[in-house]
């Protein structure tokens, strides 16, 4: 992976990686760290996308900058919310698909806003992330 990390950073030049499919299991931590700490050495940060809530010691500085707890739809959302992470040290992050109209998107935000969430994605569009939602400028300008 830390070849990986290398390859984006000559192709692209970017620092900071985002790493998708993250298992938020206590048997991976470890792995994940090394993997963070590689890219901290770097001078990068990380987001890790666990799609669900990890287990506590994921929710480290030392682990990572970031973690998405969540990735699923609004209704996944309102139904069986995550846990509440206001406290943790690190950024926490929501990826909302199927979500909310232009009308009720403050709202949304605002209740992702109150778990602790601080990286958003939510779209309109289903499971894809191929189109940008229809109320994007509107969504901008509500962060």
């Amino acid at each position: 992976m830390e070849s990986q990390v290398n390859e984006w950073r000559t192709l692209y030049g970017v620092n900071d990686i985002f790493f998708d499919d993250v298992t938020g299991a206590t048997a991976n931590l470890s792995y994940y760290e090394t993997l963070t700490g590689y890219v901290h050495s770097l001078g990068g940060i990380d987001i890790l996308n666990a799609g669900a809530p990890p287990a506590s010691g994921y929710l480290s500085t030392s682990v990572d900058n970031g973690i998405v707890v969540m990735e699923d739809t609004l209704a996944a959302f309102e139904s069986d919310p995550p846990p509440n992470y206001s406290s943790a040290p690190m950024k926490i992050g929501y990826i909302i698909t199927s979500g909310p109209s232009q009308s009720n998107l403050l709202s949304t935000l605002k209740a992702i806003k109150a778990l602790g969430g601080n990286l958003v994605y939510v779209t309109d569009q289903g499971d894809s992330y191929n189109d940008l939602p229809s109320y994007f400028a509107a969504e901008n300008a509500d962060l």
